[in-house]
């Protein structure tokens, strides 16, 4: 899967309109720029690029960086269930469940 293609000043728009797949995204980086979890300064660049423009506009070496981080966090799934983590938990995993397993697995 590609990363999303937007420019910054449409996050706002389309959390009005309900559409939060690209404003999750951009909360992943804003996120990986905080915690200081990129790989080198070229990551950290792009990110930051990205996080105050959005993703419209980047050159095919800074889409292809871009592309490795999405893909680090992108496709992790849940152990019991096998659903895909959303964007917006993959930084918050405490192991390797899902929100809802990980509140049942803490209930217990």
């Amino acid at each position: 899967m590609e990363f999303p293609i937007y420019k910054s000043n449409q996050l706002m728009r389309e959390q009005m309109e309900g559409e939060f797949y690209n404003s999750e995204f951009a909360d992943l980086i804003s996120e990986l720029i905080d915690r200081d979890e990129l790989e080198s300064s070229i990551e950290i660049g792009i990110a930051k690029k990205v996080r105050d423009e959005g993703t419209e506009g980047l050159s095919e070496k800074q889409s292809y960086h871009l592309q490795k981080i999405f893909d680090r966090y992108n496709d992790i799934r849940c152990s019991v269930c096998d659903d895909l983590i959303p964007l917006s938990e993959v930084l918050f995993l405490e192991g390797s469940m899902c929100s809802y397993h990980q509140h049942q697995w803490n209930k217990d």
